[in-house]
């Protein structure tokens, strides 16, 4: 599965490569660290088989894991794309955010209003960052494609999840760019994607938050 995200990756980011000015297998400066598509397939089988038992280990043989699959595995996707071209297809996040509310109808993951709430909050907390941002520092911060990601992740796990993503994704981003800077990978003014924190982030509370949740509707019940 982690393959298929790999190659799906690469054939959408084929669409951008006019717009970027940069190819699939040679990004340039215009991403932090170069890589083939080689190592990518690579990664993206160990990230899927990652991603998979955990999952089956948090939430066991049900329809919940089914689902979330299906959730985590186009987080993999969205996040392969957006490492290499700093783009978030909404051909990806627009669906993936309507599959998380059509899903919550049926209380899946979240109540069908938390979901709805979540969308919107994780759409306009990232825009009103953005929009911050801009004005104090006169520089683009996030991509448009992020507010999406954001929507769709609340849309999944509900509004109450979007301050642990968005802690979370904020945290491993500041981490990785102090790595990436010390390294010498990274410039201080070179731009770092945010869709795989983000990504990253959204599977994390996938996992842990829905078998605590449940645990604790069992102990309150």
């Amino acid at each position: 599965m982690g393959l298929l995200c790999s190659s799906l990756a690469l054939l959408l980011g084929r669409e951008f490569q006019a717009e970027k000015l940069s190819s699939a297998d040679n990004p340039g400066a215009f991403a932090p660290i170069q890589f083939s598509a080689a190592y990518q397939h690579v990664g993206a089988m160990i990230a899927g088989a990652v991603a998979l038992a955990a999952l089956a280990l948090a939430l066991g043989p049900s329809l919940q894991l089914l689902l979330a699959s299906v959730f985590a595995l186009s987080l993999l996707t969205l996040a392969l794309i957006d490492a290499r071209l700093y783009v978030l297809p909404d051909l990806i996040t627009l669906p993936l955010m309507w599959l998380g509310l059509i899903i919550n109808t049926q209380e899946h993951f979240a109540p069908v209003a938390a979901a709805v709430l979540g969308a919107v909050i994780g759409y306009l907390s990232l825009w009103t960052i953005y929009w911050l941002f801009k004005l104090l520092r006169n520089k683009e911060g996030m991509g448009y494609g992020d507010f999406k990601l954001s929507a769709a992740i609340g849309a999944w796990l509900g509004w109450q999840a979007l301050p642990s993503v968005v802690l979370v994704a904020a945290l491993t981003a500041l981490c990785t760019a102090a790595v990436l800077l010390l390294a010498g990978r990274l410039r201080i003014e070179q731009p770092m994607p945010f869709g795989p924190f983000l990504a990253f982030a959204g599977f994390l509370t996938m996992c842990v938050d829905q078998p605590f949740t449940q645990w604790m509707s069992r102990v309150l019940i």
